[in-house]
């Protein structure tokens, strides 16, 4: 996008993604996102600006490679004190403002704001786009070593107006989505971070997470949170997360959205493994071999663990797949893992008759 050359196919692709922002990821970073396939820059962030206070009440910055300075203590005073924050609160400039427009380059360079930002981030000249949203002033800058052609301003000047629509429109959907969860379900956004937490959710991350921050203050618990970020990065095969305590268990366990994901929450009652296996004529070693087996150990690893040789794991195996009437290891784990949830739920399995065992052929 040149100057003098301003290209509408631009505009009209930027104003699209606008539209299309999904309700279970976070607003301002997709907008961010979005202006920044547009404009040029080697730092870029958005604030929000207290209309009432006048005071910078949050921001964030981050590098051309998307490093954050978030943590960075010396940029939230300097940020503080930047000129655009009276002017925006002020109410006295348009949507689109640069440095330029409130004094000239030399005196800029003279103030000790912009010394320090020069040292800090290596950048100069600053443009900023906003819209207002309640009692906040929310606005998008982008901060660079050399001047933006004028073509920039006009293509901020036309968003400009989109903003606030879009905004409306995000919470619209995301409200629409949110109203029809059940309240053991948690919505999290693409990258797995939490977008909305019911109040019953929030108690069971209290009871099971008393040590670790988070499921009410916008974020997931500590254990949670890794397990949901390894999960969507692949890095292990658990289909759920469980957690225990004296007499009750949470399994939590994750559902993939279009642009987001869900996180089940379910509470029962603690069952003894043991006690549920008995049902199927199943010694103690054979029922500790069928909890290796069901969390996909090989035969070879199940000996190493329970100090036997892999001959004696085949032939426990080869007992249980007889006594569960199951042709492979896959259907075993299976047919136990819903015994397991049966027993938690309080439902009884149909017996034969005949063998006293639950799931029998002849039951059907």
């Amino acid at each position: 996008m040149g100057a003098g050359n301003f290209s509408s196919k631009a505009l009209s692709d930027a104003l699209l993604r606008l539209y299309e922002i999904s309700p279970t990821d976070n607003f301002y970073e997709q907008v961010l996102e979005m202006l920044e396939d547009y404009v040029p820059h080697v730092v870029s962030g958005y604030s929000f600006t207290d209309l009432r206070s006048r005071v910078l009440c949050k921001k964030a910055l981050r590098n051309r490679q998307g490093e954050s300075f978030a943590n960075l203590s010396e940029l939230e005073v300097l940020v503080q004190d930047h000129p655009f924050v009276d002017v925006y609160t002020a109410n006295g400039a348009g949507p689109v403002v640069c440095i330029s427009d409130l004094m000239s380059e030399k005196e800029w360079r003279q103030t000790a704001i912009c010394s320090e930002l020069e040292r800090l981030l290596g950048v100069v000249y600053d443009w900023s786009l906003r819209f207002y949203s309640g009692r906040k002033c929310v606005s998008f800058f982008f901060s660079n070593d050399v001047p933006l052609e004028q073509s920039y301003r006009r293509f901020f000047t036309l968003l400009a107006p989109h903003l606030e629509n879009a905004h409306r429109a995000f919470h619209g959907r995301q409200k629409g989505l949110i109203a029809n969860l059940p309240e053991n379900i948690v919505l999290l956004s693409s990258a797995g971070h939490l977008v909305e937490c019911g109040l019953p959710a929030s108690e069971l991350f209290a009871k099971y997470f008393p040590r670790e921050k988070g499921g009410f203050a916008g974020r997931l618990p500590d254990t949670a949170g890794r397990w949901v970020a390894g999960a969507i990065a692949g890095e292990h095969s658990l289909k759920a997360l469980v957690v225990k305590k004296k007499d009750e268990v949470l399994s939590l366990s994750l559902l993939r959205l279009p642009d987001g994901y869900l996180l089940v929450l379910e509470e029962s009652a603690r069952v003894d493994l043991g006690e549920v296996l008995k049902d199927w004529g199943l010694t103690a070693r054979e029922a500790e071999v069928l909890v290796w087996v069901a969390q996909g150990k090989q035969n070879s690893e199940v000996g190493v663990i329970l100090n036997i040789s892999t001959s004696t794991v085949r032939k426990h195996v080869e007992n249980i797949l007889k006594k569960l009437r199951c042709e492979t290891r896959g259907a075993a784990s299976q047919v136990v893992m819903q015994a397991l949830l049966e027993k938690s739920m309080g439902v009884s399995s149909a017996k034969c008759l005949l063998c006293s065992r639950p799931d029998c052929a002849s039951l059907s």
